[in-house]
């Protein structure tokens, strides 16, 4: 009689087919989401194969918020994603794969629409007595390439850095880069929702299978819910769009995925 597959072996390659992981950096995830929820490994790995994507939406979401509140709290830092990724305890390529598919872009792409809002935020609040400069700003948060620093910022603020520096800032004035971030994550919300409906979908029709008496197996149950994260993932969503600043660089960032 053939031996039943390992269910840590069946969520180890669950987790290696979502992420495009190889088995080392599966199974470090697989750790670090049963220290993370404070559960064994076998017990996590028996409930991922049996719920894999709700499970793992779950996991890779906490992932992900880990990781923002690690750039935003040291983005002034000198980091890249091997430093983030090592802060959540996931490997470079899984930590990118989660950052995709939970906000639609990479680890590096928010580190640097921090930085651009950041440096935003100076510019504006700059004492212009102290005779502070484009330059120190754009150094503080990074960007090294002044030219390609002053392109960014005007194709997020629509006008440019210097403009910003001699604009004293509007008392009252919206903050649109936290209101492009609640939209943000309102899509990808609406995201999640669609998967778990998706998963609600699919639990039914196993549900129905078992009154019927048909046998259904782990791994077989595994197959299908990858199908389905498969299926959700290759959605389109409609991403918001970022009004344009006309003036004084008030609105928030237009990011490019």
């Amino acid at each position: 009689m053939a031996r039943s597959p390992d269910l840590v072996d069946v969520a180890t390659g669950v987790l290696m087919e979502r992420y495009r992981q190889d088995v080392e950096e599966a199974s470090a995830m697989l750790a670090t989401m049963a220290r993370s929820h404070g559960r064994d490994v076998a017990e996590l790995a028996a409930d991922l194969v049996a719920a894999p994507r709700t499970e793992h939406l779950g996991a890779a979401s906490l992932t992900v918020s880990c990781a923002v509140s690690f750039i935003e709290a040291n983005a002034h830092r000198d980091i890249g994603t091997a430093e983030i990724a090592a802060a959540v305890h996931i490997g470079a390529r899984g930590l990118q794969q989660a950052f995709r598919k939970h906000r639609g872009q990479t680890p590096l792409g928010h580190l640097r629409q921090v930085r651009l809002e950041r440096a935003h935020r100076d510019l504006l609040t700059a004492d212009r007595s102290d005779r502070v400069t484009v330059g120190d700003i754009a150094n503080r948060w990074h960007f090294a390439n002044a030219g390609r620093f002053a392109s960014e910022y005007r194709q997020a603020f629509g006008c440019s850095p210097s403009r910003t520096l001699r604009t004293p800032a509007v008392p009252g004035t919206p903050d649109f880069s936290a209101l492009h971030r609640r939209a943000h994550d309102a899509v990808h919300r609406a995201r999640d929702l669609h998967g778990r409906a998706v998963e609600a979908s699919l639990r039914a029709v196993i549900a129905k299978a078992r009154a019927e008496h048909l046998a259904i197996s782990p791994v077989v149950e595994a197959c299908l819910h990858l199908l389905a994260a498969q299926e959700t993932a290759a959605s389109p969503t409609q991403q918001p769009s970022t009004p344009r600043a006309t003036t004084n660089g008030t609105v928030g960032p237009r990011v490019s995925r």
